[in-house]
């Protein structure tokens, strides 16, 4: 029966709808019934109170406030209008699945479980969308507030359950579903997870590299791979119908969401970096999260890059012809002067190109580790020159110092002079460098590009890292001790054996001694 003072504006004394011709199928009708009715009843209840001054301000204000029943129902109706609209537009709607995180989320606010704050996560952009409207006016954490939340949290799922049956090719049930379902479907026995940033695990796992000395790469890089995945999973979810307010929490994210993210990213971005870069970045801070108890599964573990590795059709070492011209080159090098000081290469910038292949040629050392250099990791010891490699100045691969005695031919060509008319810092990038933007990497790209851009780098072959590899080559031809060239090159012992002693910077520079001239001939 409709109140009495709601008949006039209902048009009606009583409100009915057909349950269907069956009784299974009537009662399996009557939660949605029910819901149409109250709507009826409760947009009709609005009505008349817009009559009173409260109601008119509110009018005048151009607001439109809709009753938690209303408001369930708009959303059904837009939730299942837009699936519409993309399942009209191609195939690929219909294989993108639904998280099972989220549903479970969404029994929770059902259920009364959730905190305000869980809520506001779950549903924040849902409710957002209602405020912009005028149609939520509830205030945040009210009684009122969370029975609106819990309204669209059923007609969420409603709707959701709508999804999948058009995924399966069932007929979809158009009415709406009921906003509250029965006590006895609300997931009880699963507990509500607290909902975890993934950008703040990001942070949590970068801190604690940088509390070991290390986490300077992550710094820099993978804020913006995480920025790429929040991007995709909005996007993502948008497409579903998902809330995308629910893209920062990573106990929503799925194996499958991650193995989709990798996809669009193997479509723009080279595989290995997908792999080695990306995809390990991720890892990386989800099992972080795992050890530390936040998450309890890293849903990216298992995915893979596959076909990853190259062919390998040579050494990846330069050959001796090769390491000739390389180093011919560098000798050789000077930078252009230009005419417009913006476009003119920084004397750091030459600098590197000059000496840093010939150093990578002598110590079998990273670019990395050579172009961070300081004037002051240049030192002598006993009538020994060496360099000093240190995590203080940069990245490290295994955050240990070594010293690593120059050759004499690098001497000889005036690498010391160089170093004592540098300025304090760094040897090949500006003082005033932002070194959280890893500017040593940065000059090993331009070196790296000027080489393959003189046609000096045959395929196969890294730029700076062949060196490393033609080192190792030479040590074993020349009999070096492998500890000793373990020591000298920064790579771990093998054995426990190796870890027991030290290398001298006598020992390593008779090694060095040992390496041959690289005679080249400018003429």
């Amino acid at each position: 029966m409709v109140p009495k003072e709601l008949r006039i504006l209902v048009g009606k004394n009583e409100l009915r709808t057909p349950l269907g011709p069956d009784r299974r199928r009537a009662i399996a009708m009557l939660p949605s019934a029910l819901v149409i009715i109250n709507a009826t009843i409760d947009h009709a209840q609005r009505k008349l109170d817009a009559r009173g001054p409260t109601g008119e301000a509110r009018k005048r204000a151009g607001l439109q406030a809709m009753t938690p029943s209303e408001m369930a129902r708009a959303h059904y109706a837009q939730r299942l209008a837009l699936d519409e609209v993309h399942r009209n537009s191609g195939p690929q709607w219909a294989s993108v699945s639904i998280n099972d995180g989220y549903v479970r989320y969404l029994r929770s606010v059902l259920s009364g479980r959730s905190s305000d704050e869980e809520i506001q996560l779950v549903l924040g952009e849902i409710l957002g969308s209602f405020q912009l409207r005028g149609n939520l006016v509830a205030k945040s954490g009210s009684p009122e507030w969370r029975a609106v939340t819990r309204a669209l949290a059923g007609a969420e799922l409603a709707a959701l359950e709508r999804v999948v049956e058009r995924d399966e090719g069932l007929s979809p049930q158009q009415q709406i579903h009921p906003t509250h379902l029965e006590p006895e479907s609300v997931d009880t026995d699963t507990p509500f997870t607290p909902p975890i940033s993934l950008m703040g695990l990001l942070e949590d796992h970068i801190r604690q590299l940088e509390q070991s000395g290390r986490g300077r790469a992550a710094r820099a890089a993978w804020p913006r791979i995480f920025e790429s995945l929040l991007a995709f999973l909005k996007q993502h979810r948008a497409l579903k119908g998902v809330d995308v307010g629910t893209a920062d929490n990573a106990n929503l994210l799925s194996p499958e969401e991650v193995i989709a993210w990798r996809d669009e990213a193997l479509g723009r971005l080279k595989a290995k970096t997908v792999k080695d870069v990306w995809l390990a970045a991720l890892k990386a801070v989800l099992q972080h999260a795992v050890e530390d108890r936040r998450i309890g599964a890293n849903p990216a573990r298992d995915v893979k890059v596959r076909g990853v590795s190259p062919v390998k059709v040579r050494a990846q070492g330069y050959t001796d012809e090769e390491a000739l011209r390389v180093l011919a080159a560098a000798l050789s090098y000077s930078r252009a002067e230009r005419s417009n000081p913006a476009t003119t290469e920084s004397e750091p910038v030459a600098a590197a190109k000059r000496w840093a292949p010939w150093l990578c040629a002598v110590t079998g050392a990273r670019v990395g580790e050579i172009l961070q250099l300081r004037k002051s990791d240049i030192s002598n010891d006993a009538g020994i020159d060496y360099i000093h490699i240190t995590p203080e100045a940069g990245t490290v691969k295994n955050r240990a110092f070594r010293d690593i005695p120059i050759h004499p031919q690098l001497i000889e060509q005036g690498f010391l002079d160089f170093v004592a008319g540098s300025n304090d810092g760094p040897l090949f990038f500006s003082a005033e460098a932002n070194l959280d933007k890893l500017p040593a990497r940065t000059v090993a790209g331009r070196v790296s590009t000027w080489l393959r851009k003189a046609g000096l780098v045959p395929a196969g072959v890294s730029p700076s890292h062949g060196w490393r590899h033609r080192f190792s080559t030479l040590s074993t031809e020349l009999g070096i001790d492998p500890k000793v060239q373990n020591a000298i090159q920064g790579h771990a012992g093998t054995t426990a054996a190796d870890h027991y002693g030290e290398v001298t910077l006598r020992a390593k520079k008779a090694a060095i001694d040992r390496f041959p001239r690289y005679e080249i001939d400018l003429d």
